[in-house]
């Protein structure tokens, strides 16, 4: 336990019945324009200290089928390969010596001024290049607030990216028809909460729903 994890008063409960409760590391409250009118606190997560949140492995975030991760966002910078070549919103991946891979979504680097939505699943927690989905490119303009969100659909299979509730690009094709069961963490604003975390997201989040 560091202090840092208790540096600010966000409301890590779950606001669903499934109790998948938050543990804080550095973030921050955010109170100045939150994205909606029953939202009073968003998280803010600075790159630069390396912050996220996470919650433990369980039951309801043990997804292996169809579904969905949706948030709001509010981007302070882009991902990009001086600082970080993806910056993710939520996952529950872990690749630090370890096939613990599940799904992933946020953004990856497409180039200079350039980014792109990124959506993975692992079917055997390995890496899988035919499930990375990363061809729908989409450059937010930073410090306004998104509701972005993705959905994987078994039957085709098939992944949909949306933002402010309007699909970007065209309907995506991945191979897998399933996700692994991985044991590791459910990340918000980072990848592989367990140790060693990367990807770093770089901004306020807030109602993430999955």
């Amino acid at each position: 336990v560091t202090g840092k994890e208790y540096k600010m008063a966000l409301d890590l409960n779950d606001k669903t019945s499934n109790a998948n409760t938050l543990t804080n590391s550095g973030a921050t409250e955010y109170t100045a324009d939150t994205p909606f009118a029953q939202s009073t606190i968003a998280a803010d997560l600075e790159l630069s200290e390396s912050d996220f949140l996470y919650a433990a492995d369980s039951v309801s975030l043990s997804i292996t089928g169809t579904l969905t991760i949706e948030c709001w966002v509010k981007i302070e910078s882009r991902p990009n390969t001086g600082s970080s070549v993806q910056s993710t919103f939520v996952g529950k991946d872990d690749d630090n010596g370890v096939d613990k891979r599940s799904y992933k979504f946020g953004l990856e680097d497409a180039g200079v001024d350039d980014t792109r939505f990124l959506f993975a699943i692992s079917t055997d927690g390995t890496f899988q290049a035919a499930n990375k989905i990363i061809a729908v490119q989409w450059n937010p303009t930073l410090a306004t607030w998104y509701h972005v969100a993705v959905s994987y659909n078994t039957t085709g299979p098939e992944v949909k990216f949306y933002l402010n509730g309007v699909q970007q690009g065209t309907t995506q094709t991945p191979t897998g028809t399933s996700i692994y069961n991985s044991d590791r963490r459910l990340a918000i604003g980072c990848q592989r909460a367990d140790a060693s975390p990367n990807n770093f997201f770089d901004g306020i989040i807030d109602d993430v729903a999955i």
